[in-house]
């Protein structure tokens, strides 16, 4: 593909390469469907789209984790995959009112999915054709974007809490961060590369990387160049001279630096950091981070802002354990809360938006 091709398929602004990219609600035949395809636009771990349905009628159906997408090394307990989860269901939710219909969320139905539990259904969805007003939220399921870019401006504490006011609904606890954030950008600089350094958590990214324009559209999930913010001349060049699927290559000093790069730059260009935290642990507190996420996300994109997660030293694998303890003191974690999410947030040009599945790829 030549550069001006590629270029040409960056642009994220017109409905058409929207709905190129992602499923477009209007065109699924039931209520079910729509639901389902308003849910996929959430954000998710890697973009792994770890989801499954079961279609039970035209306005009902069960929501599965699928087993075969987890990220068993740098997410063992299936926490991050529960919180989009619950980011699906808050998408869904806010969305399918644009038709007028009120979705009821049954939780974890036949138990809990803790423990690879995943014969389990998370949730049970059930809708009802209420007439409703649109979900505040409704347009900006669709619109929404994480941006890994550089970022300018930080998030003022009378902006935050102007915004925190609008948002009762929030179960998690969430907090800002503006100053003396070198500890900070050190802890989740040195998190991403241990990430990238340890083969069998390096592996799981490289296995999830579509490295060209053809295995982003056929594919239609993982990771890529352009939604980790490298856009334009220099993403024709390095996917046309560089290898990214030989693991030789994925793990050589080169593109070892080229992450690293581009993670530093972000985290030195933000001023502002966000958590978001639960007063426990349990999978259901996965789902309520996952929702939260989702609600923080929209409301802050509403202001002009993104959000961008930095997960890394959050995770549950060996190597990153010390560091996680050293994140949970700089965001004065107590007692029993854990920090289920740190994102940068700030202002950036328009991202490039990532592609999904359509709904009938994920039915059982």
């Amino acid at each position: 593909m030549s550069p001006n091709e590629l270029f040409a398929n960056e642009d994220t602004a017109s409905l058409t390469n929207l709905n190129n990219r992602r499923p477009d609600p209007e065109q699924q035949s039931t209520l079910a469907l729509k639901a389902i395809a308003f849910g996929l636009h959430a954000p998710n771990p890697h973009n792994t789209q770890a989801w499954k349905f079961k279609i039970i009628s035209a306005q009902e159906f069960l929501f599965y984790i699928d087993p075969q997408k987890c990220l068993p090394m740098t997410d063992p307990t299936t926490r991050q995959i529960h919180m989009g989860c619950g980011a699906f269901l808050a998408a869904m939710q806010a969305g399918v009112s644009q038709f007028g219909a009120l979705a009821t969320i049954e939780l974890f139905p036949e138990g809990t999915t803790e423990g690879a539990q995943f014969q389990r259904p998370v949730a049970r969805v059930t809708l009802q054709n209420e007439k409703l007003k649109p979900h505040r939220f409704a347009t900006i399921v669709r619109t929404r974007m994480t941006s890994r870019l550089k970022y300018t401006d930080a998030l003022t504490q009378n902006d935050f809490n102007a915004v925190l006011a609008t948002l009762p609904e929030l179960k998690s606890s969430v907090h800002l961060f503006n100053d003396s954030l070198e500890d900070l950008r050190s802890v989740l600089k040195e998190a991403f590369l241990i990430e990238m350094k340890t083969e069998r958590t390096s592996d799981e990214s490289r296995l999830l990387f579509r490295s060209s324009q053809a295995d982003i559209e056929k594919f239609r999930d993982g990771l890529n160049l352009p939604t980790a913010g490298t856009l334009g001349f220099k993403r024709w060049f390095l996917e046309t001279f560089i290898d990214f699927t030989s693991k030789k290559e994925w793990h050589s000093e080169r593109s070892l630096g080229i992450a690293t790069g581009k993670i530093n730059e972000g985290l030195d260009t933000t001023f502002s950091f966000m958590t978001l935290r639960t007063k426990y642990n349990s999978v259901e507190d996965w789902i309520v981070a996952g929702s939260d996420y989702f609600t923080l996300q929209a409301a802050f994109f509403e202001k002009g802002f993104y959000f961008h997660p930095m997960s890394q030293a959050l995770q549950e694998y060996s190597e990153v354990q010390e560091l996680q303890k050293k994140l949970e003191v700089l965001v004065n974690s107590k007692g029993t809360e854990k920090t289920q999410m740190i994102v940068r947030v700030g202002r950036s040009e328009k991202p490039w938006m990532s592609y999904r599945n359509s709904p009938q790829a994920f039915l059982v």
